[in-house]
């Protein structure tokens, strides 16, 4: 069965249900870039600034210029990845806010008065917020860390030129609590949710009884499977034989012991990586990116280790599967409905013929 863990038990592939239209918010994070760069700017001109000084006016316009192509970089990265994927926070995200964090210490660093630069360094509150949102906790310490270590170096430069100790260690608690606590506070919010939303999506994609993607979860899996399949592929359907017989004999605690059952009949026989599904009542579904593997268990070995009743009668299932001999070119849903559509008439084949057996057809 298709891996179904994200950190405490979440589906990997249910989080990427979440429609998240980051469009407007990768252009915010943007025009923020810019702001920033526009804030350096102004110190270029400024007597508490760069002032007369040559290098610092340099240092400070190769930062503010390098703002363009990180904000048009910016605006064409996904959002929403990052949100949930380790692999998508190991690259993009920490790398820009590596970036932000260099270049907002650049400016403050290179201002003549540090004063005014504590000031500055309360725009570390504003990288906080996209940290807290879309890096890791290891990141979001080496932030704080970094973020400190800027606040000290200016405390340390006010001390060193005179200034009143009791003066400067007030302005540096207050510059460290704007630009470090709002990280905390955002990224324990951002846990919250995070754990909130998966926890939802993870009810409202499985069936309860049999703890299989019910319909709407095996759709979505079945599409992302048929999306980036590259070989072979096998769509199976599969039903209890005379189920409603089973309730009317035993009662509906033994029909869905024995639902339970084929459940864990099919996920355990069938590859990791294949989808399964109860699409309601006694009817379940598979789709593989190994048929062979696959398409053996489901034609001989399922039907060599039936479920049994309590009188000692085993339950039967009838299978119908269709194999395809390389991955479909058409993409569509609606190719996955044929598919679909195929296995039920090759199912309704079996139950023609007797029952108890699997009918397979080429794609």
């Amino acid at each position: 069965m298709e891996e179904m863990t994200l950190g405490a038990g979440t589906p990997r592939h249910l989080l990427r249900r979440i429609e998240l239209r980051d469009q407007l918010w990768r252009y915010a994070i943007a025009a923020l870039t810019v702001a920033f760069g526009a804030f350096g700017s102004v110190t270029i001109v400024i007597p508490d600034g760069a002032g007369d000084s040559r290098w610092r006016q340099i240092t400070i316009g190769l930062i503010c210029l390098s703002v363009i192509p990180a904000s048009a970089i910016v605006a064409r990265t996904p959002l929403a990845g990052a949100l949930w994927s380790k692999g998508a926070r190991s690259k993009s995200s920490i790398a820009f806010v590596a970036y932000a964090d260099a270049g907002l210490a650049g400016v403050v660093l290179c201002m003549q008065n540090a004063q005014a630069a504590l000031i500055g360094t309360g725009l570390f509150s504003v990288i906080g917020a996209y940290v807290a949102h879309f890096v890791g906790g290891r990141v979001m310490a080496l932030h704080i860390a970094f973020s400190t270590a800027v606040v000290l170096v200016l405390g340390g430069t006010l001390l060193a030129a005179g200034f009143n100790p009791l003066t400067v260690g007030l302005e540096v608690v207050v510059a460290l609590v704007v630009s470090n606590a709002v990280v905390a506070l955002l990224r324990r919010y951002t846990v919250e949710m995070q754990r909130l939303i998966s926890k939802q999506l993870l009810e409202s994609s499985l069936d309860p009884l049999t703890n299989l993607l019910n319909r709407r979860g095996f759709e979505f899996s079945s599409g992302r499977l048929l999306n980036r399949a590259t070989g072979d592929l096998l769509i199976a359907a599969i039903d209890v034989d005379e189920f409603k017989g089973i309730n009317d004999r035993f009662g509906h605690t033994v029909g869905d012991g024995v639902l339970r059952n084929v459940a864990r009949l099919i996920s355990g026989g069938t590859t990791p990586n294949a989808v399964v599904g109860r699409l309601g009542g006694d009817e379940f579904a598979v789709i593989s990116g190994e048929p062979d593997r696959d398409a053996e268990f489901l034609t001989e070995t399922i039907h060599r280790e039936p479920v049994r009743l309590p009188d000692g009668t085993s339950v039967s299932l009838s299978i119908g599967l269709v194999r395809m001999d390389h991955a479909p070119t058409n993409r569509t849903s609606t190719v996955l409905d044929d598919l679909n559509d195929r296995a039920d008439r090759a199912l309704k084949a079996s139950k023609t013929a007797g029952r108890n057996r699997t009918t397979t057809v080429d794609g």
